[in-house]
C-alpha cells in the first residue's frame, strides 16, 4: 500500500495535535450528486443528514454516517448495525453480523470484510468477489482490477471475480526475473512493480507486460497521470516525475508529495526545491507557484486545502486556496477541514464548532462538537465483532 510522505520535524507534532481527519479517497467518491451532508444535531451525539439549505431532512438517528456514494449512504445504527440508506433514509441494505463494509464505492465495486478475509460487493451489494482466503484485497480501479493477497500468492480479480495476473509465491525463486505488486493497484493503465532479484522499480500494463523499466530505487502514483520516482545512487531526499509510459519529465527536484488522490482539475500538490507549495499537470509542468511554505490537498470544485506555516514565527493553520493558488480564507483559533468541497459545501471545525461552509465560508449550519462527529473515523465504518459491539479497528 502507498505510504504518503510527510515533514518530519515539529510540524508532525502539529498536524497530530490536530488530528486531522482525512477521508478514504475511492476515485468515485466525490462524482456522487446527492445533496445531502452527514450532519449532527445541536448537542452532537446523533447524526442524520442535511440539504442544501442546512434543513435536517433525514432524522439525526444514527451513531456514525458518510456522504453518499454511488446513490446510497453507509450509516451506523444506536445499536450498532452497519446499514446503507438512500435520499429518503430508507434501508437499501444491512450488513450481516461481523461484517465490516467502506462506506464508499470505488469504479463499481465496494470492499467488505472479516476479521480475517476481504471481500467485494457490486454497487447492487451483489458479491463479485467472494470474502474467501484474500488476506488484503484493494479497491476496484478504473481498469477493472483489484489487487489481492492470499497465502500462496497475489494477483487481481477483474469486475467478474476471475483471478488475472496471478503471481504464485512458490515459483518466483524458480524464475530469472519475477515481480512483486504494490498493493496500491493500478493506476493509468499501470501497476507499479518491485523485481525479486535486485529490489528496484518498475511499471507493467494490464497485460503483465513491463512498461516502466525496473530501474527505480523508489517508485509512486502522484496521482492524474504523474509517478513520482527516485534513481539509485541519488538525493532521496527529493523526487523527480515520469508519465505513464517512463518518460521523465523532470528531475529529482521535488521533496515531497502530501496527497495522491484524483483531484478534478487535474493538478498534482507537490513542495518544491524551495519548501514552497505548487501545483504540477499531467507534463510536469508547474500551473501554480505559491510563495508560501506548506502542503496541498487535491483540488475539489475550484478550490484546495493547504496547510501553510511561517517558520519565522511558528505560525501554522488551514487555508483554502482557489485554482490561481490565491487564499479564498484561513481556518480560525487552530481549527482544521474535515472535508474538502462536495457539491458547493464541505465541513470545517473551529472552536469545537463544527460548520458545513460554502467556497465564500457562508454557514449553512454548525453544532458543537460533542463525541464523534460524522468524520471522526476517517478509513471506515467502525467494525462490528460477533458480541455485536463496536471495534476500534481501522482498516487501511
Amino acid at each position: 500500500m502507498k505510504t504518503k510522505l510527510f515533514i518530519l520535524s515539529a510540524l508532525c507534532v502539529v498536524l497530530f495535535m490536530f488530528n486531522a481527519c482525512e477521508e478514504p479517497q475511492s476515485p468515485n467518491k466525490y462524482e456522487d450528486k446527492t445533496n445531502l451532508w452527514p450532519a449532527a444535531e445541536p448537542t452532537g451525539e446523533k447524526v442524520g443528514y442535511i440539504n442544501e439549505k442546512g434543513e435536517m431532512v433525514i432524522p439525526a438517528q444514527y451513531y456514525m454516517a458518510y456522504h453518499f456514494s454511488g446513490g446510497v449512504a453507509g450509516v451506523v445504527t444506536m445499536d450498532n448495525k452497519v446499514q446503507f440508506i438512500n435520499n429518503k433514509g430508507e434501508v437499501v441494505f444491512t450488513l450481516p453480523a461481523g461484517y465490516n463494509c467502506d462506506p464508499y464505492l470505488s469504479n463499481g465495486g465496494r470492499l467488505f470484510w472479516n476479521r480475517l478475509s476481504y471481500g467485494m460487493y457490486d454497487e447492487n451489494f451483489n458479491v463479485i468477489i467472494p470474502d474467501r482466503y484474500n488476506r488484503k484485497l484493494g479497491p476496484m480501479s478504473k481498469e477493472g482490477l483489484a489487487y489481492f493477497l492470499k497465502f500462496d500468492g497475489e494477483g487481481f480479480y477483474n469486475r467478474k471475480g476471475e483471478v488475472v495476473l496471478y503471481n504464485p509465491y512458490d515459483s518466483i525463486t524458480r524464475l530469472p526475473e519475477q515481480f512483486y505488486y504494490e498493493e496500491d493497484g493500478f493506476h493509468e493503465g499501470r501497476e507499479i512493480v518491485r523485481s525479486t532479484l535486485s529490489s528496484v522499480y518498475g511499471a507493467i500494463n494490464t497485460h503483465g507486460e513491463l512498461v516502466i523499466d525496473t530501474i527505480y530505487s523508489r517508485l509512486m502514483y502522484a496521482g492524474n497521470g504523474l509517478f513520482i520516482y527516485q534513481l539509485p545512487g541519488g538525493d532521496y531526499n527529493f523526487w523527480g516525475l515520469l508519465d505513464v509510459d517512463g518518460n521523465q519529465l523532470t528531475e529529482q527536484i521535488y521533496i515531497q508529495l502530501y496527497d495522491d488522490s484524483e483531484g478534478d482539475n487535474g493538478l498534482v500538490p507537490l513542495e518544491d526545491e524551495n519548501r514552497y507549495l505548487c501545483y504540477v499537470d499531467r507534463t510536469g509542468t508547474k500551473v501554480i507557484q505559491t510563495s508560501f511554505y506548506g502542503f496541498g490537498y487535491a483540488f475539489h470544485e475550484g478550490a484546495a486545502w493547504a496547510y501553510i506555516y511561517d517558520p519565522s514565527d511558528h505560525t501554522a493553520g488551514y487555508v483554502l486556496l482557489d485554482e490561481s493558488g490565491n487564499i479564498l480564507w484561513k481556518i480560525e483559533n487552530d481549527g482544521q477541514f474535515l472535508s474538502v468541497l462536495h457539491n458547493g459545501l464541505c465541513a470545517i471545525i473551529e472552536d469545537d464548532i463544527v460548520k458545513y461552509v460554502d467556497k465564500d465560508k457562508n454557514c449553512v449550519y454548525s453544532w458543537k462538537k460533542a463525541g464523534y462527529t460524522p468524520f471522526d473515523r476517517p478509513f471506515c465504518m467502525p467494525a462490528i465483532n460477533e458480541n455485536n459491539t463496536i471495534n476500534d479497528k481501522i482498516y487501511e
